[in-house]
């Protein structure tokens, strides 16, 4: 087998990519990762379809608009500072190619696989891979078991190198590995993230990978209603559990898509702030909020953020498991969709079993309330209050 190598050089001229290359077939071949490009030395790129915005490098912006799963054209490229330092990844004792002036190659290196928004661009890498004696890839990626990253562990092609978070401790701040052990040492995250392992599905959990996988859309139809979701946290500072923030809505068929997950640590002024710009960005028609925590604050936080929209509090009456098996029933009858970019909700899905240990899944609650809202399941709750103004 061929070793993959790289070998320093200078920044090539400035080079066309012909108008219909896609980008997962056209950044394979220049990676810099001493002396980064500034981003905005890539110009004149056009999307068809909406891009990511660019990233460090030309090589990362161009690797962001595979994860992006966006097919661009770019029409030039210069430099802002001169020549920089690059490498040049070959394989040994094959051909290189030349497209209009850039430098490309028989061999692809992409990162995070796992989080590509349309994993079908990797087929349209591999139709890219098809020129010398030994075309070949590498994917480096966190170890989540998605559809994927399983296929490739099972191929007879693949050589499957593993890597632990202690291997790299020497790139890594001082004591964060040890940090991290003492927090996550023996639970499924930890053997994930920092054992690189794959694990399967987890035991007693409501949902599966195969679930999520069979939901997977790239785009909604017409939706008949949108609401915004929320499980808020009542830490002032953000440092308590996450809030939940879910934004569904409804197709005409009564499908249910799930089109964003804006949740994280945030405190009460940026949840409440988070949770009215995505009402705003979807056009939801309401915002749905649990107020075990907080009751009626939760609903003058809102509004002292700008919220227009009806605002509906609910109160939990049952258990967060109990709250949460109806909706799973509905991605077993394949009445929910996913849309890309929700991996964390959908880890989440898949590893909450309700066991003593497990952390409060916020994300997983606010998915909940938004499908009762959505599905006319028989609510979990009582309605606190409903209140707003229509627009």
């Amino acid at each position: 087998m061929s070793p993959l190598s790289t070998t320093e050089q200078s920044i090539p001229s400035p080079g066309v990519l012909p108008a219909a290359t896609s980008a997962a077939s056209s950044v394979y071949g220049q990676c810099s990762p001493a002396d980064p490009l500034d981003a905005r030395s890539v110009s004149n790129v056009r999307p068809t379809r909406s891009a990511p915005p660019l990233r460090e490098s030309a090589f990362t912006a161009a690797l962001s608009s595979i994860v992006g799963g966006a097919t661009t054209a770019v029409s030039g490229a210069s430099t802002s500072a001169g020549v920089g330092r690059v490498f040049n990844l070959t394989v040994e004792g094959t051909h290189e190619f030349y497209a209009n002036g850039v430098l490309v190659h028989n061999c692809a290196w992409v990162d995070e696989i796992c989080a590509w928004r349309y994993p079908d661009a990797w087929d349209q890498l591999q139709l890219g891979l098809r020129l010398g004696d030994d075309p070949r890839v590498v994917a480096t990626t966190t170890p989540r078991p998605t559809a994927l990253v399983r296929a490739l562990v099972a191929a007879p092609s693949t050589v499957v190198t593993r890597g632990r978070t202690a291997d790299n401790a020497r790139n890594l701040a001082p004591g964060v590995v040890e940090a991290l052990s003492a927090r996550y040492a023996g639970t499924r995250l930890g053997r994930q993230e920092l054992e690189g392992e794959i694990l399967d599905d987890t035991p007693g959990a409501l949902w599966t990978r195969a679930m999520i996988d069979s939901g997977q859309a790239r785009n909604s139809p017409e939706l008949r209603r949108v609401v915004v979701a929320l499980d808020p946290s009542v830490a002032a500072d953000g440092g308590g559990d996450e809030c939940g923030i879910v934004v569904a809505g409804v197709d005409y068929e009564g499908r249910a898509w799930v089109l964003r997950d804006g949740s994280g640590n945030l405190s009460p002024a940026d949840w409440s702030r988070r949770a009215v710009a995505l009402a705003e960005e979807h056009q939801a028609d309401c915002i749905v909020a649990e107020a075990n925590q907080g009751g009626a604050l939760v609903e003058q936080t809102l509004r002292a953020a700008g919220a227009r929209t009806r605002v509906r509090l609910v109160h939990a009456a049952r258990g967060k498991r109990a709250r949460a098996e109806p909706v799973a029933a509905l991605y077993e009858q394949g009445r929910v969709r996913h849309l890309p970019g929700l991996q964390r909700l959908e880890d989440e899905l898949c590893t909450w079993s309700s066991a003593a240990g497990d952390p409060s899944p916020n994300r997983l609650d606010a998915l909940v309330w938004a499908c009762f809202d959505l599905c006319g399941l028989a609510s979990p709750a009582r309605v606190a209050s409903e209140t707003g103004y229509d627009f």
